[in-house]
């Protein structure tokens, strides 16, 4: 059992370290990395389930999602900003001229913008 939370602490830093660089980058994906990041903190430990839960990383960007199941529209246009102009950048300037790889990533954004846009629900603004 020892080595199994060891495991999971270890996936949750490295997640976390992706993540935090996430959120900053649009290249990577900031938030789904520290929902990974938070799902293996919750198996690895209390102790380090409720230190991550304490960052301001979570707290500006999961916190809501994880307690109501929604973000601000603040958050949300952040994400889709981007997301979209990462994939704007992969579609223009890495795949350019392969039409089959923009026609799929093209399909992918459109999923991720109907999962942004009509699942996840939109919360107010705290004041």
């Amino acid at each position: 059992m020892k080595l199994r939370s060891t495991l999971y602490a270890t996936l949750g830093l490295l997640f976390m370290a992706v993540g935090a660089v996430g959120t900053f980058l649009p290249v990577l994906p900031g938030v789904p990395l520290l929902l990974i990041a938070a799902f293996f903190f919750a198996k690895s430990s209390e102790r380090l389930n409720t230190w991550f839960k304490s960052t301001k990383l979570y707290k500006d960007n999961l916190e809501s999602y994880m307690q109501e199941r929604g973000m601000t529209v603040r958050v949300k246009a952040r994400i889709i900003t981007i997301v979209t102009v990462a994939i704007a950048v992969s579609l223009f300037v890495f795949l350019a001229g392969n039409f089959i790889a923009q026609l799929f990533l093209f399909a992918v954004w459109l999923v991720f913008m109907g999962f942004f846009l009509f699942y996840i629900k939109t919360l107010p603004e705290k004041e």
